[in-house]
């Protein structure tokens, strides 16, 4: 199973960054190539909580299925994308954003799983590196929000 590894740190503590990671409603303040997501399932972020996310990647829309898994507040995430139910059509991926406080703010770490059967398990190692890139952008597109200036009267 292809794994990788990224992270960055926030100057913000890891009650704001939990916070930004788990209100998926405002994803596109801070989320490259986010084109919609919908929720799923009702009720507050949590374990069992799936919202399906739709990106325009190289031009095209893609969509996958997230389901979390693990929701230890202000520290811990674990979502799931279902690949059958997503535009890619095969495997699973997991995904674990762990918040570590440090010196008053957080390292947003991320680590990430590609599980495929069969033979694309072979294709998983080669797509490894796009991955991790794509979740690193995705890391600082939050990390610039959260330490941008406020808007005045605005909140995050």
């Amino acid at each position: 199973m292809p794994t990788f590894a990224t992270s960055v740190y926030v100057e913000a503590p890891p009650p704001v960054v939990y916070t930004a990671l788990t209100d998926i409603e405002r994803w596109k303040e801070w989320m490259p190539g986010l084109v919609a997501i919908e929720r799923l399932t009702p009720g507050p972020f949590g374990a069992g909580t799936e919202f399906r996310e739709t990106r325009r990647l190289r031009g095209k829309e893609a969509s996958e299925h997230f389901r979390v898994t693990r929701a230890d507040q202000n520290s811990r995430i674990d979502l799931t994308v279902d690949g059958s139910k997503g535009t890619s059509g095969r495997g699973e991926y997991v995904f674990t954003y762990e918040l570590v406080p440090d010196r008053g703010g957080t390292n947003l770490e991320l680590t990430g799983d590609i599980r495929m059967p069969g033979i694309w398990r072979l294709f998983a190692g080669m797509m490894v590196g796009s991955f991790r890139k794509a979740c690193h952008t995705d890391l600082e597109a939050l990390k610039a929000h959260l330490e941008s200036p406020w808007p005045a009267g605005g909140s995050r």
